[in-house]
């Protein structure tokens, strides 16, 4: 049995710096142009999601550079940017399920394809797959968002706390 170093903090700290820094720029870049073209579109609900996912992004760079500073506070921005995606993206996928209006979801097929389920009297089935699909492509996001923000929430502080462990100042010999 080998007894296993844990890594320095320096070490820890860089590869929170690093996930950070790509996970950050990813959302804020994603999210903003999701904003731009929500709000090219005039989508008030797309306006706010994308907005808030914004947000979430911009507030785990904000956590990345103070952390980057020496400030321990920014482990909390990270922390809470995840939360605050995985709140975003779950709150708005089950909203979505539980609106699902079976006449929006037809509007998503082509015309073709209605027209040849209409034709052999299968529309329902075709109803019935489109709405599956919907659901399973919001309960993917859900466990998506569930796993990567989870897992990383999980790896921010799992990680900061090795950080603010290896940098509280030893103990004063004789005190």
């Amino acid at each position: 049995m080998t007894n296993s170093v844990p890594p320095l903090p320096d070490s820890a700290l860089g590869k929170v710096l690093a996930v950070s820094f790509i996970n950050g720029w990813s959302i804020t870049i994603i999210a903003g142009l999701s904003l731009l073209l929500t709000l090219f579109i005039g989508n008030v609900t797309g306006i706010v999601i994308s907005l808030l996912v914004t947000l979430a992004g911009v507030v785990e760079l904000h956590g990345r550079q103070r952390l980057k500073a020496g400030d321990a506070l920014g482990g909390r921005c990270l922390l809470a940017a995840q939360l605050v995606l995985m709140a975003v993206l779950c709150v708005y996928c089950l909203w979505q399920l539980l609106h699902l209006n079976p006449q929006d979801v037809m509007k998503l097929i082509p015309a073709e394809i209605r027209e040849v389920y209409e034709a052999s009297g299968n529309l329902s089935h075709l109803e019935r797959l489109a709405q599956m699909g919907l659901v399973a492509v919001y309960g993917g996001v859900i466990l998506a968002s569930l796993v990567h923000q989870g897992g990383l929430f999980y790896f921010y502080r799992r990680s900061l706390a090795k950080i603010g462990q290896a940098c509280v100042p030893p103990p004063i010999p004789g005190s």
